[in-house]
C-alpha cells in the first residue's frame, strides 16, 4: 500500500483500521515508525503532534455486598460432595488468587505445590509462566481435590458428567 508517497494521515489510520488495530496499537506502529524515520535520517511529516485517542478497557469489579453473599455461599458448600468441592475449590482460587478463567480450568495437577501453597500457570493469556500462591483455608481444599484428582492431568474436573472441566462448566457455576 506504501509505495507511493502521496498518501497522508489519514490514509495510514484508514489502512490500520482496515487491519482492526486498536488505536494505541496504531499510535505504538506510529511511533516506532517515526523513530526509525528518524534513526536513519528520513523526513517522516506524518502524526507530527497527533495521537489517537485511545481506549481503555474497564474491568467490572464485585461490589462488596455481593463479595460477602459468594463467601457465605463458598463457606456453606458441602466439601464432602465431590461437584462441590470441585466448586468450591474453583471459586476460591479465583478469588484468592485472581488467575483468570482459562488459567484455572488449565492447572495441572503437577503444577501444584502443596508445601508452599503455589500453583505454577503455564497457561496464561501472555504465554509466559508465572506462579499464583493461595491461602491456608483454600489450601484445605485444593489439597482434598488434589488427592482425588492426582492421577488426572487437570486440577478441576466435571463430576457430574464424568468429563473434562470445560470454560462451560465454569459459567453455570458463575450464573
Amino acid at each position: 500500500m506504501f509505495k507511493n508517497q502521496n498518501y497522508n494521515d489519514n490514509d495510514i489510520v484508514k489502512y490500520c483500521k482496515n487491519k482492526n488495530l486498536c488505536n494505541r496499537t496504531i499510535n505504538k506502529r506510529m511511533t516506532i515508525l517515526k523513530s526509525a524515520c528518524k534513526y536513519n535520517d528520513i523526513e517522516f511529516d506524518f502524526f507530527k503532534n497527533q495521537k489517537l485517542k485511545e481506549s481503555f478497557k474497564r474491568f467490572h469489579t464485585i461490589e462488596e455486598e455481593d463479595l460477602k453473599l459468594l463467601i457465605n455461599y463458598i463457606h456453606k458448600m458441602d466439601h464432602n460432595d465431590l461437584p462441590s468441592l470441585n466448586d468450591k475449590v474453583a471459586l476460591l482460587l479465583l478469588l484468592d488468587t485472581g488467575v483468570r478463567s482459562n488459567e484455572l480450568i488449565n492447572i495441572e495437577v503437577q503444577n501444584i505445590n502443596l508445601e508452599n501453597n503455589s500453583i505454577l500457570l503455564t497457561t496464561t493469556k501472555t504465554d509466559s509462566q508465572r506462579l499464583v500462591f493461595f491461602n491456608k483455608y483454600t489450601a484445605e481444599f485444593v489439597e482434598r481435590l488434589y488427592k482425588i484428582n492426582k492421577n488426572k492431568k487437570f486440577l478441576l474436573y466435571n463430576f457430574r458428567k464424568d468429563t473434562e472441566y470445560t470454560y462451560r462448566c465454569l459459567t453455570c457455576l458463575l450464573e
